[in-house]
């Protein structure tokens, strides 16, 4: 048979905002118990670079409680926990924050929030000695490849997937060495500020999910 398993790239979306209902228990009180998340498209499966710099932005603006994104929600009583997660090993990447445990009407006091504290941090810039801890620790993760509870070959043969699913080399995922180098000397270059400002300031391609419950 001839078969084309080509997997079409979504181009991408105007901005937009949707709400939907999650079910909860008839006993449960609804209050405070919204969900929201905003996020987009980061790339593409082959940009290892990009998507490096998106997981040690998630640890520095979200990694702890005193990380600086989620201490200004948190401070601000809009969520009960406040995170940002890269969703990677698929074709196009996705880079999102989510917080939890909130109101519906949080919503725009979440946008200032986020944009005013990125804001800050892109104009004074990023406190280099968490920045090189948050590296330094992704890179240990990516190097020692401790696979917990599961057979190593097997996590490994997993990761191939991320490329190999998608035309690409199946070796490339595992290939780390260059990316973490190069990256490593952006450390200092501002690299992370213009991320910051690209992504999540001047991105008009995101979409916005307020799940409420029902």
């Amino acid at each position: 048979l001839e078969a084309d398993f080509t997997i079409p790239m979504q181009e991408p979306v105007e901005a937009v905002t949707q709400v939907a209902p999650y079910e909860i228990g008839e006993e449960e009180d609804p209050a405070k118990r919204a969900i929201i998340s905003c996020g987009g498209v980061l790339g593409d499966y082959s940009d290892q670079l990009r998507t490096f710099t998106a997981a040690v932005l998630t640890d520095y603006l979200t990694g702890d409680n005193e990380a600086p994104l989620k201490r200004a929600v948190i401070d601000l009583g809009l969520a009960q926990d406040f995170t940002l997660s890269l969703e990677d090993g698929i074709q196009q990447p996705v880079l999102f924050w989510m917080a939890m445990n909130t109101e519906q009407e949080a919503l725009e006091p979440l946008r200032a929030a986020v944009r005013e504290t990125l804001e800050k941090l892109v104009t004074e810039g990023l406190d280099r000695e968490r920045l090189r801890a948050c590296f330094h620790r992704f890179a240990f993760r990516k190097r020692d490849r401790e696979s917990g509870s599961e057979p190593r070959s097997l996590l490994e043969a997993i990761t191939l997937l991320d490329t190999w699913l998608y035309g690409g080399d199946p070796a490339a995922a595992l290939m780390v060495e260059d990316t973490l180098k190069e990256l490593e000397e952006k450390l200092e270059a501002g690299w992370f500020e213009t991320f910051i400002r690209e992504f999540f300031l001047e991105n008009e391609h995101t979409v916005t999910l307020v799940m409420v419950p029902s």
